[in-house]
């Protein structure tokens, strides 16, 4: 699902006529719902397929927003591309809201990952699609500001969905019904990536937990994610040993 959608979203870049701009295309954010969380947006059906990208501006630039969906996925990303002059007649970019219906809990550590990023990055590019050559030369990447060749956002997205995954679903990515994250810094090839993992709510039985993710050189990403419980069925001897919120924990 990540990689076709990938596929999709710079498909959908490219009819945008922001192709020519990849040097000054950064992903700001990605997230999905599974099709019962995302039901009435109105997306095409099939295999991954994007509606128009939507552009609006913001200090510096643009946020281009691409919607895309198949019957069993909803998903959007966000990008930011440079330019030194926009359109006064675009919207203003506005925040993601927050996901409703959430009752906050009590803040609660439930594990944290640490994952090596690639050292070889070409793999990932061919696989999903992201030729970007800033994944791919180092001088390149420094022509642009970098410290050299930086990881695929997705690579860190599909990292911190995992740590999610073995830390509060017992490795069952079916339970993942809802997943965010957004990319605050650049993460480069063979550093040693930390996810850390809590709760911070629950919605509908669900645990609502965010994600750290961070480096030697600070943090990296945030994350966010819905996990569903897993199925379970409570069996009670007789009566005298309930108790009020019994099997709730």
């Amino acid at each position: 699902v990540e990689v076709g959608h990938g596929l999709v979203a710079r498909g959908a870049l490219a009819q945008a006529d922001l192709a020519p701009a990849i040097f000054d295309l950064v992903h700001l954010s990605h997230e999905i719902e599974l099709a019962e969380a995302a039901e009435g947006r109105g997306l095409p059906p099939g295999s991954p397929q994007a509606t128009a990208p939507e552009v609006a501006r913001t200090d510096g630039g643009l946020v281009v927003t691409v919607r895309s969906g198949t019957p069993t996925a909803h998903v959007v990303d966000r990008f930011f591309v440079r330019r030194s002059a926009v359109d006064g007649g675009l919207p203003v970019a506005a925040a993601r809201p927050d996901r409703p219906d959430v009752v906050p809990t009590p803040v609660r550590a439930l594990g944290s990952l640490t994952v090596t990023a690639p050292l070889q990055l070409e793999a990932f590019a061919t696989v999903s699609g992201d030729a970007n050559p800033i994944h791919r030369s180092d001088v390149l990447a420094r022509f642009v500001g970098l410290p050299g060749r930086i990881v695929h956002g997705m690579w860190t997205s599909a990292a911190a969905t995992r740590a999610v995954l073995e830390t509060v679903a017992d490795g069952d990515g079916e339970r993942l019904r809802e997943w965010q994250i957004d990319f605050v810094a650049p993460v480069l090839p063979g550093q040693d990536v930390t996810f850390t993992v809590t709760r911070t709510g629950m919605r509908a039985g669900a645990h609502v937990v965010a994600v750290e993710a961070a480096t030697s050189d600070g943090v990296v990403a945030m994350g966010s994610g819905v996990v569903a419980g897993p199925r379970t069925m409570y069996v009670f001897p007789g009566q005298g040993i309930q108790s009020q919120g019994m099997g709730m924990d």
